[in-house]
């Protein structure tokens, strides 16, 4: 959802289905998507096998400017 909407964000026409839309929607508010994140059964189970940080982590926006392209195998970095 989070990368939908700055992709929607930054075209000029961008038409989106549904699902999209209501992937967005969900992700708009930011504290209400982590904590049902941090809440999740998988969350919960991975807490317990140390990877608080881990899970911590994965949750953060917009944490960095670099972006990778995964083509033939290879992660690129986009400039």
């Amino acid at each position: 959802g989070e990368i939908l909407y700055w992709i929607s964000e930054n075209l000029e026409e961008c038409e989106l289905s549904e699902y999209a839309q209501t992937a967005i929607l969900a992700t708009r508010d930011y504290e209400l998507v982590k904590e049902a994140f941090l809440n999740s059964r998988t969350a919960k189970r991975l807490t317990e096998l140390g990877y608080r940080e881990d899970i911590e982590l994965s949750v953060m926006r917009n944490i960095t400017d670099n972006v990778a392209i995964y083509q033939d195998n290879e992660l690129t970095l986009y400039i």
